[in-house]
Parts: structure tokens; C-alpha cells; sequence
């Protein structure tokens, strides 16, 4: 029998691309929730000793957070589980190749495996345009598995973009999530920090969110990442990218 928390036994292959698929499509189901809620839909989710103990979609219409996407929110969820910031016996899997962002963060929570739908050749960072996740000069480097389910990981956000286009064609408001009203009331003492919401967010009433400190930008690595092909698809969850039409970075 293959553990789920511990090195694959010989000959386990096939067992481990089964739980791959399997896991990837709850994190599409997430993906789903997000286009519900107006959000391009990404989800992701992280699995310690085959347990999940984090799960997200992206959110950053909703929060109005720009740093709200699905493996942020994940990660963090992860974290508070095992009440360790250590990751390292956890796997990631998320619909879209991780941003630059998101890679960081993966880095520094010390992500075993990362195993990502569909591929962003414009500004994924798992070997799509940078592979920050294996780079030589970092302390940590991640185990990737490209491409698992990434036909349908492609088709939600083809269909989700095609719908925003149309609405725009039919002079609707474009949708972009229904934000969370804060509770001045109850803010409370605004120097004090935010607590944790359930969603793995920092909760809109319960104080501001402290800042955190810049961090140095950081050049790219010689090493070449995993050989993904010819792919067309979409780009940043922000940016333009192989939906975005006219160009102009909405993803529209």
C-alpha cells in the first residue's frame, strides 16, 4: 500500500497520478464557486497525509484584496491547521500555474509538490515564464507536476471570460464580485491587527490589516524550468492575458 504522507513505493506511478486527478478536481469544484461569485475562477487546495487542510478560490473582487488569490488564502488555511508556517510535508494543487506572488509564498511555506492545471506562458511561475519554485539561489525548491486536468481548467476560464465579453457586448455591468461592507462599528481599536476570518482572509470587521515590510526584487534564475510546450493559455489572473481581447489587462 502507497502512504499518502510519506515517499512513493516503487511502482506507484499510477496511484499517485489517481490521486493527483482526484484532488485537482476538488480544487476545480472550488474553481466553479469562484465564477459563481463573480471571481476568475481559480481554486486551490493543500493536502497533508491525504487530508486536506486548506482550501480557496480566489477572492480578490470580494475581499477587494489583491493578494486574496486561491493558493494565498490556501496556504494560509494550511498554516493555521497544523499551527506550523512550515508546509513542507503538504502538497499544493491549484487549477492555473501560480503567480510570481503565489510562487513566493510557496517557497517560503516549503511546499513539497505543487501540481497546477492548466499553464501560463506569459507570467506563471512554475515554469511557464520564471520557475521561482526551483531556483538555484532560494533555500527551498518545489517538486512541480504540470498539466493535470488542464483541458478543464482552460474551459472554465474560456467560458468565464467569453461570458464577461458578452455581457459588455450587451451593455451589461461587468461582475466582479459583491465586496464585503465593513462594520464600522465594529472595528474596534483601529491600531489593533485583524484577526483571521474563516476563509483564511483577514476578517473585514475585525480591524485593519497590518502592513507588511517591501521585500527586494529578486532576478531571474539561469535554470530552466520544466519544458511545459507550446501552450496557449490564459495569462495572470490580473493581466492581460489569451482572453484578453482589446488588451487593455481586464482579462476581457
Amino acid at each position: 500500500m502507497v502512504s499518502l504522507g510519506g515517499e512513493l513505493s516503487p511502482g506507484s506511478a499510477d496511484e499517485q497520478a489517481q490521486r493527483d486527478a482526484h484532488f485537482m478536481g476538488e480544487a476545480l469544484r472550488l474553481a466553479r464557486k469562484a465564477a459563481q461569485k463573480g471571481e476568475v475562477p481559480i481554486g486551490a487546495l493543500i493536502v497533508h497525509q491525504g487530508r486536506v487542510i486548506g482550501r480557496a478560490w480566489n477572492q480578490v473582487e470580494v475581499l477587494r484584496d489583491a493578494t486574496a488569490h486561491a493558493e494565498m488564502l490556501a496556504l494560509t488555511q494550511a498554516q493555521a491547521a497544523i499551527a506550523d508556517w512550515r508546509l513542507s510535508d503538504c502538497d499544493l494543487y491549484v487549477t492555473k500555474e501560480p503567480c510570481p506572488m503565489c510562487a513566493g509564498a510557496i517557497v517560503h511555506c516549503r511546499i513539497r509538490r505543487l501540481i497546477f492545471g492548466c499553464g501560463d506562458p506569459k507570467g506563471g511561475a512554475a515554469g511557464g515564464f520564471w520557475n521561482l519554485l526551483q531556483a538555484p539561489n532560494l533555500n527551498h525548491r518545489c517538486e512541480i507536476k504540470p498539466e493535470v486536468r488542464a483541458a478543464e481548467s482552460v474551459e472554465l476560464l474560456k467560458d468565464f471570460f467569453a461570458q464577461a465579453r458578452a455581457r459588455r457586448t450587451q451593455g451589461q455591468p461587468h461582475d466582479k464580485g459583491q465586496p464585503k461592507t465593513l462594520d464600522l462599528d465594529g472595528l474596534g481599536d483601529l491600531g489593533s491587527p485583524g484577526k483571521l476570518g474563516s476563509t483564511g482572509s483577514f476578517a473585514a470587521n475585525s480591524g485593519p490589516k497590518p502592513l507588511g515590510k517591501a521585500l527586494p526584487l529578486f532576478g531571474q534564475s539561469d535554470e530552466q524550468g520544466p519544458d511545459l510546450g507550446d501552450l496557449t493559455h490564459p495569462g495572470d489572473d490580473e493581466g492581460p492575458d489569451a482572453f484578453d481581447s482589446d488588451g487593455d489587462g481586464d482579462g476581457e
